[in-house]
C-alpha cells in the first residue's frame, strides 16, 4: 500500500474518512466500518448513505485507487481481547463456549447453541448457558446483525 501525501489525507477527512496504514483500511468515521475500495464505492457510499457534497467526492476515486487497499471482508480480525479500534463501530454480540462461533444476533447465537444440544425442545437455559456476550468489531458493515464469526474479533472487556 502506498502512503497518500498530507493533501490526500487532508482531502479524506473532509469526507470523515480515515485510512489505517498499518492494517490497511479505509475506515467511514460516520459507519464505523472500512468500505470497500473497488471501483467508485467509496464516493457512491459518500453519496447514498451521508448525502456528501459533489465538490467533496470529486477526484477521490483517483486519489484512492494508488492507495492499493484490498477488500476489508478479506483483512484478516484483529486479535481477540484486543483494545476496541478507535473508528470501528463496537457491537454487542456473543460467542459460543463450545466452539469459536461468535456472532452480533441473539437469534443466529440461539440457534447455533441449538446444535451443541440434542433434541429441539432443550431448555432456554440450557441454550443460553452454551455463549456468553461479548463486544465485537468487523472491518465490514452491511447487514451486520447477521454475520458471523469469520468477521468479528472479541474486544477486550
Amino acid at each position: 500500500m502506498r502512503v497518500p501525501d498530507e493533501e490526500a489525507e487532508h482531502r479524506l477527512t473532509l469526507v470523515d474518512l480515515v485510512l489505517d496504514i498499518e492494517r490497511p483500511a479505509l475506515i467511514c468515521k460516520k459507519c464505523g466500518y472500512a468500505l470497500a475500495p473497488a471501483r467508485s464505492q467509496v464516493t457512491t457510499h459518500l453519496s447514498g448513505k451521508h448525502q456528501t457534497a459533489p465538490e467533496l467526492r470529486r477526484g477521490l476515486t483517483k486519489l484512492i485507487r494508488p492507495l492499493e487497499l484490498p477488500d476489508p471482508a478479506e483483512l484478516p480480525l484483529r486479535p481477540d481481547d484486543s483494545q476496541p479500534h478507535p473508528h470501528l463501530k463496537v457491537h454487542n454480540g456473543h460467542v459460543c463456549r463450545r466452539c469459536d462461533y461468535r456472532t452480533a444476533s441473539l437469534d443466529l447465537m440461539t440457534r447455533h447453541a441449538r446444535q451443541h444440544i440434542h433434541g429441539t425442545q432443550a431448555a432456554r437455559s440450557a441454550v443460553d448457558d452454551l455463549f456468553y456476550d461479548v463486544l465485537l468489531q468487523t472491518w465490514v458493515g452491511l447487514g451486520i446483525e447477521d454475520f458471523e464469526h469469520e468477521f468479528f474479533n472479541n474486544l477486550l472487556n
